[in-house]
């Protein structure tokens, strides 16, 4: 952990939480820490203040993410949301879907890092989390991203069976999206062997 992290951390609970009671994130690009209820972003790189701003916009239209709790220079001090287990996977899915064409009709932008980690289901409802790639993009290109990301756990047939029973029809340009997403991530795979 960086000293500005701790330092933040310590400012925001008054204290330093025991090492073994704090849980630690690998993450690419940032570091991220949890205490009890709490959830510690420290920004390597992105825009911290676009991420705070894009979490208080979905709150504002009603679309379910953790609150943010303060922000400090290079932290951002979220509210924890723990994962229920009490859901299948492709139901997860599915309301994965849905928060994201909510997400996009609402606040009108990307949402990027299409990982289903990136949703968590909580007390019947999905709230979405990490926003630090989120940019301008169609809707079509947000929803290509998560079907190449399901694609790695779900069959084809189980993800056109989810988009079909939320109504939304997949179509060519979303195809060539997948297409082309999946060739990216062959040739990112097959450097990385």
């Amino acid at each position: 952990m960086n000293n500005e992290l701790k330092s933040d951390i310590v400012d925001f609970l008054g204290f330093l939480p025991p090492w073994n009671e704090t849980f630690f994130y690998n993450s690419q690009k940032n570091s991220v820490a949890r205490y009890e209820n709490t959830v510690f972003k420290f920004f390597c790189f992105g825009d911290l203040q676009k991420e705070a701003d894009i979490y208080a916009k979905c709150l504002k239209n009603n679309i379910k993410t953790p609150k943010v709790l303060k922000v400090y220079k290079n932290t951002l001090v979220l509210e924890f949301i723990k994962e229920d287990k009490d859901i299948s996977q492709i139901e997860k899915l599915k309301k994965s879907f849905e928060w994201l064409l909510l997400f996009h009709k609402k606040i009108g932008i990307s949402k990027g890092d299409q990982r289903l980690f990136n949703y968590l289901y909580n007390s019947g409802k999905i709230y979405g989390i990490d926003f630090e790639e989120s940019d301008t993009c169609s809707i079509n290109e947000d929803i290509a991203s998560l079907i190449t990301t399901a694609r790695m756990n779900f069959s084809k047939s189980d993800i056109d069976v989810v988009l079909s029973d939320i109504g939304f029809k997949v179509n060519d340009e979303i195809e060539n999206l997948i297409c082309k997403e999946m060739l990216i991530r062959q040739k990112f795979k097959k450097k990385n062997i």
